[in-house]
């Protein structure tokens, strides 16, 4: 019996084994705590970046209706004559769509360095600011329509700013595609400096190198799937 009760004590001192456990688990805890706030504002980056590419889309779409409508004014054959009914639908067409790009609201940089540091600590490397194409950007001309209806020429001269306009929105797309990958990089899953915290183990590590992976894969798609991509990463 004394010998079955002594082998219900592990050997040894125990003190400074349990101290130690202690410390580990605290600084555990604080460094998930820091993890969980930067995921919490990456979350809502992903949400502006969401926004951002449905912006991007619509600002593009009424491009490309305003190119549809002069293309139906010099491409028709044969040419609508000035002041033609048909000339002057496609003229107040432009015009409209012109009037809805200058009427958008568009948010904030959707990386603005208050969203990403101020809340979560985060210290990487700046993502680079991000802007809105907006009128003045795309530097579409209005076109008149009535008794100063525009010429044949001033349509041609339209036609080559949409081309430019399209190319700028492109720029635009890239770039939050670009900030977006940045931000998934910078999901820091260590603590800051002087905590001792043992490394991830081996599953851990495979998963977390999949998950950006996967977020890598979802950047060569349309902007608002990398941003979904983005979202569930932070999951």
């Amino acid at each position: 019996d004394t010998v079955r009760e002594g082998n219900l004590s592990p050997p040894g001192p125990t003190g400074a084994q349990g101290g130690n456990e202690t410390v580990a688990i605290e600084e555990g805890r604080n460094s998930q705590g820091r993890i969980q706030a930067q995921k919490a504002v990456q979350g809502e980056v992903a949400g502006r970046i969401r926004q951002a590419g449905a912006l991007l889309d619509g600002v593009e779409e009424k491009i490309n209706k305003m190119d549809e409508a002069l293309t139906g004014i010099v491409k028709h054959y044969p040419p609508f004559p000035p002041g033609s009914k048909e000339r002057v639908q496609h003229l107040e067409s432009f015009s409209a769509f012109r009037k809805e790009i200058e009427r958008l609201t568009f948010p904030p940089d959707p990386f603005s360095e208050s969203a990403m540091e101020k809340k979560s600590g985060d210290t990487g490397s700046p993502v680079p600011q991000f802007s809105f194409p907006k009128m003045e950007d795309l530097r579409i001309p209005e076109l008149s329509v009535g008794p100063s209806e525009a010429t044949d020429e001033e349509i041609e001269i339209a036609l080559g700013s949409l081309a430019k306009a399209k190319g700028l929105v492109e720029e635009k797309r890239q770039a939050l595609q670009n900030g977006a990958e940045k931000i998934s990089t910078r999901t820091d899953s260590y603590p800051e400096a002087g905590f001792d915290i043992r490394p991830m183990d081996e599953d851990t590590a495979i998963e977390e190198s999949q998950n950006v992976e996967s977020f890598l894969k979802g950047i060569g798609s349309s902007l608002t799937q990398s941003a979904k991509s983005l979202a569930e990463l932070l999951e």
